[in-house]
């Protein structure tokens, strides 16, 4: 077996003699690499019990989690952080879900992580972050030393390097994340979110991630790099990708739409982006690929010497 789903419903104990059957089978999974718990409409309201020990995972490479508060606090296979305890070759990690800020417990020794190398967040809230980035990177602004780490990264996850965001209530709510190891980040995605268009997510990941290599963004969707980048220039950012997925604001051909790439392309075209060599364009650009007007505002960016591929 390399994969699994867990529903919260089927990790249940009834009784502090009746564990939940579902980690008799998991412990004889020794090679799971893909462990995916979710909730389902036959997921209780309460648990009364304590949940055993999450057993060991160390094959396991991808864990998609989505929190549950109620079952959380029954530990093990419920709880993130048993589990991320039980899974030392973790390299993907994606969570979701509202923490509530009564379970919002004190920090306690970070989760090591050595191998984890991208980290995605789903819809969460800060509570969320916060408690997170206190169990896998250490408290927010504290230094932990280890000569063994190279400066700059997180002793607790020094291989993390992808950071993906496929929503985002507010951006400031993600600066645990960067305390704590956004020196080491070096590719950023955002997914097709209109909160990243109704903020300017993109300066908090600039302030972030300085050392930032690739940035992916849904151009539509997102807000326009601001001006403040002049002055504190992204000097490692070499490649951007723009994906072309619209939605009902911007019509494409539309005035709006072209003022609106415009206002990216000018952007990515000034002193903000010193060492940008790549645009790459994804999604279906071909509607408006060939125009002139996409010529025009394309122009700025090759000038600087970067290559715009057009899919």
């Amino acid at each position: 077996v390399r994969r699994a789903l867990l529903p919260y419903s089927s990790t249940v104990a009834t009784s502090p003699q009746c564990p939940p059957g579902a980690l008799d089978v998991l412990e004889l999974c020794s090679s799971l690499q893909v462990l995916v718990r979710a909730s389902d409409p036959l997921t209780p309201i309460t648990y009364d019990y304590a949940t055993p020990k999450c057993p060991p995972l160390p094959a396991l490479q991808r864990l998609d989690w989505w929190h549950h508060n109620e079952a959380a606090r029954t530990g093990g296979i419920n709880s993130l952080t048993d589990v991320l305890n039980a899974a030392p070759a973790l390299e993907y990690l994606s969570v979701g879900g509202e923490l509530w800020p009564s379970y919002l417990h004190a920090p306690t020794a970070p989760v090591a992580l050595p191998a984890l190398a991208t980290l995605r967040f789903r819809r969460v809230n800060a509570f969320f972050v916060l408690n997170l980035c206190r169990a896998i990177g250490g408290t927010p602004g504290a230094s932990t030393p280890d000569e063994t780490v190279p400066s700059g990264r997180s002793a607790a996850l020094p291989a993390l390097r992808h950071v993906v965001f496929d929503d985002a209530a507010h951006a400031d709510m993600f600066w645990p994340l960067w305390a704590s190891a956004g020196a080491q980040v070096r590719t950023v995605e955002l997914g097709p979110s209109l909160r990243f268009g109704a903020q300017d997510f993109l300066a908090c990941v600039f302030a972030g991630a300085p050392a930032l290599e690739a940035l992916n963004y849904y151009v539509h969707f997102t807000h326009p790099p601001s001006d403040a980048t002049a002055a504190a220039p992204m000097e490692a950012l070499r490649s951007v990708g723009l994906h072309a997925h619209c939605h009902a604001f911007y019509a494409p051909g539309s005035k709006e739409y072209w003022a609106h790439v415009e206002r990216h392309f000018q952007a990515l075209a000034g002193p903000g982006f010193p060492a940008l060599k790549e645009v790459r364009l994804y999604g279906d650009w071909s509607p408006v690929a060939a125009d002139d007007e996409f010529v025009r505002i394309a122009k700025s960016l090759r000038e600087k010497g970067v290559v715009v591929e057009v899919p």
